[in-house]
Formats: structure tokens, sequence, C-alpha cells
């Protein structure tokens, strides 16, 4: 029964985009690498706080197709959530608690479409990602504006920030210390991401 429901899904994501063929679709790989973080900024009703990690990953195949931007298969972003450090182990403790991660441990960035990059300059410019960004067992879509800066042939550095509510994805803002520290409802999750990308003319 599950490989049923594997062949239906892999049958359903080949089917090509209106008025385009498979043919028209391109293969590349990426990868994020070391040097990368991700982090969750905040505030309680004592300070501000900062929840960051480092992530890598190893080089997966995607699959793309321009359609005045482009519309891309198979880059999916995972941030576990046990890898988040706040800087102090009890609060580290209640974000986890809060955020479900024995349930959901990661939090998941599925990138569909990438905005051409707009500069005057070959370098470095500004950029848009369409990402479906799931949480808590919730599935929000978000337009996330970047900044990309060229590194080398093939590398880029991606920065970025997505403002949120935690509980737009069903996650009560925690308490600590008997409920005398709150945390603010709105957060941002940022990212720095060094990726390495292998597709002639993406």
């Amino acid at each position: 029964m599950m490989w049923r429901y594997i062949l239906l899904i892999l049958s359903f994501w080949n089917q090509p985009m209106l008025g385009q063929s498979l043919s028209d679709y391109k293969m590349g790989k990426w990868a994020v690498l070391q040097g990368s973080i991700v982090e969750i900024k905040g505030k309680t009703t004592l300070a501000d706080f900062r929840c960051k990690a480092s992530l890598m990953i190893p080089k997966k195949t995607f699959y793309w197709i321009k359609d005045g931007n482009y519309k891309v298969n198979l880059v999916q972003i995972s941030i576990r959530i046990r890898t988040l450090d706040c800087g102090n182990r009890l609060f580290n403790g209640v974000m986890y608690e809060a955020l479900q991660a024995n349930r959901f441990p990661n939090i998941e960035i599925d990138v569909r479409e990438v905005e051409a990059i707009t500069s005057g300059k070959n370098t470095s410019g500004s950029s848009r990602f369409y990402a479906q960004v799931s949480l808590n067992g919730h599935i929000k879509g978000y337009q996330i504006p970047v900044m990309v800066q060229r590194k080398a042939s093939g590398k880029f550095r991606v920065k970025g920030y997505q403002p949120l509510k935690m509980t737009a994805f069903g996650v009560m803002p925690p308490v600590a210390i008997g409920g005398m520290v709150r945390t603010m409802d709105d957060i941002t999750i940022g990212f720095d991401l060094l990726l390495d990308i292998e597709s002639q003319s993406f």
C-alpha cells in the first residue's frame, strides 16, 4: 500500500506544468555548506532572545524550469529544533517544549519558486523566495525577501528574514519561571546560508 502511495506522488510530481513538457525541466545539485546558520529571534517580557544553529546539508538533486521566475522542486531546508541554542539551557528546554520538538522535530522550509535576481551588478542583488514553512504540524506560505551575493562559480551567500507569529502555527508563546517571563507571539526566522549550486544557467 505504501509503495502505491509513493508511486502516485511520483507520477503526479512528474506531470508537466500547464503549457510545458517534461523536456523543459533541468536537473541540478544543491548543498548548504559549512558556515551556514539559521536563527529564531524574538522578545520576552525581560529581554530579547536569539536561538541559533549551524546548518549543513549535503548535495541533493533538484529540478527547475524558467517561467518568468525559477520554479523549483526538491529544495527543502530542514532545521532540527533541538540544535537551536538560545544561550540558556532552561530557556532552550522551554522553547523545545513549546515547539513540540518531540512530536515535530524539524522546521521545514520548502522552496517552490525563486525570483530572478535584480541588481545592476553581477556579484550581488535582491531576490525573493516563495516557500512553504512547516512548523508544529502547520504549513504556511510566505514570500521571503533575500539578499544574494555570488562568492564564486556556483557559490552563493543568501541572507533573509521572515517574521511570523507562533500562534499562526498553533504554538502557544512559552512562559518560564512560574509565568514571570513571557515570550511575545512575534518571532523572526532568519538564515545566512552558503549555497553550492551545480546547474547550468540557474
